[in-house]
């Protein structure tokens, strides 16, 4: 609904299980500080709401003056030159765009909690990767759209938030179309 005129079947994202896993014998990047927070974005689309994350972070850094962050996406230049508007001391890390999964992954495993601020982000792949990988994520529950629903998928069984999962319900609907 509206598009179609009728309510059908809602398919979560899912994960590759073999990369954005909490397995022990899996590789974590080592923490900078505690807690440690991390931001992932990959494009600079402004609905991931940068400026949230980062007066959330302002606010982490406050209470907790051993905080540190990992910023992780496409950043203008201008942003990375003027350090982000942190100017009071705040630790932190630009870690860039990470092209190979294996590397986010050992990020989220690093991290205690997850800055997902995002706006109306339809089904959010970070926050998936992250919740397999056993990241807390921190999310505005008015306007991240399909949040609660991963988190919910996640608590009642995290098979439901894999690629084998999504696939094999795509599949099952497929099917009955023919």
């Amino acid at each position: 609904m509206p598009f179609v005129k009728k309510d059908g079947p809602v398919i979560l994202n899912g994960a590759d299980y073999e990369i954005f896993n909490n397995k022990s014998e899996e590789g974590a990047q080592p923490k900078e500080g505690s807690p440690q927070f991390m931001y992932v974005r990959y494009n600079r689309d402004e609905t991931k709401q940068w400026h949230v994350a980062w007066y959330s972070y302002q606010m982490a850094q406050r209470k907790y003056p051993d905080a540190h962050l990992w910023i992780i996406g496409q950043f203008s230049p201008e942003q990375i030159k003027y350090n982000f508007d942190f100017f009071m001391g705040e630790k932190y890390r630009y870690v860039g765009v990470l092209d190979n999964p294996i590397d986010l992954a050992e990020y989220y495993r690093g991290a205690d909690d997850l800055l997902v601020p995002y706006y109306m982000d339809a089904c959010s792949n970070v926050m998936i990767e992250a919740l397999l990988c056993g990241t807390a994520i921190n999310y505005d529950r008015g306007n991240c759209d399909s949040a609660d629903e991963i988190a919910a998928a996640y608590e009642k069984d995290y098979k439901l938030l894999t690629a084998e999962h999504m696939t094999n319900q795509y599949i099952r609907q497929f099917a009955r179309l023919l």
